[in-house]
């Protein structure tokens, strides 16, 4: 009977680690546009930003990631590209299932190029530039199945690059949504 029992119990630990998801794939950003007025002039400023992301589970809740970033800034006179590739980590504070609701903390550190083009009285000059960027903050994961949750989270955002010999520097915070499949 003991030994019934432990070889189940064996098997129940081998059954469970293989069940657990090995990787992750997460696709989530934003779009907003903005109308400003200054005076008796108004101007529109569009804003698109998609964030890919692979992850490896080192643990049930800890996951390693690359991730890929590509954002998008239109205003009147410029046009401004940014593309991100870094890694980071995320960690699920508590393990998933179908209907739950898990909270998650993530960071992530990458290098960054950007593209700059800005047009006035009908001449256009383009300036590249290369730089970093850091985010970190906590999300919700809200599982529809087993392996697959709708996301919501909030973070610190900070980028710091040069163009053209000038040093530019961003931070705020943004809210991202998007979806995230295990497998």
């Amino acid at each position: 009977m003991k030994i019934t029992a432990l070889a189940a119990l064996a098997m129940s630990m081998f059954a469970a680690s293989s069940a657990m998801a090995a990787t992750e794939m997460s696709v989530n950003g934003f779009v907003n546009s903005m109308n400003t007025t200054v005076g008796n002039t108004t101007s529109t400023s569009s804003t698109a930003e998609v964030l890919g992301s692979f992850g490896y589970y080192f643990s049930p809740q800890l996951v390693g990631r690359i991730v890929v970033n590509e954002y998008a800034n239109s205003t009147p006179n410029t046009t401004t590209g940014q593309m991100a590739i870094g890694g980071g980590l995320k960690y699920y504070f508590t393990s998933p299932a179908k209907g739950s609701t898990v909270f998650y903390g993530f960071g992530d550190l990458s290098l960054l190029s950007v593209t700059s083009t800005s047009t006035f009285n009908g001449s256009s000059t383009t300036s590249t530039g290369t730089g970093t960027l850091f985010d970190a903050g906590v999300g919700v994961a809200q599982f529809i199945t087993e392996t697959v949750s709708f996301d919501l989270d909030v973070k610190a955002v900070s980028d710091s690059y040069t163009i053209d010999s000038f040093s530019f520097s961003d931070s705020g915070v943004q809210f991202d949504f998007g979806i995230t499949a295990r497998f």
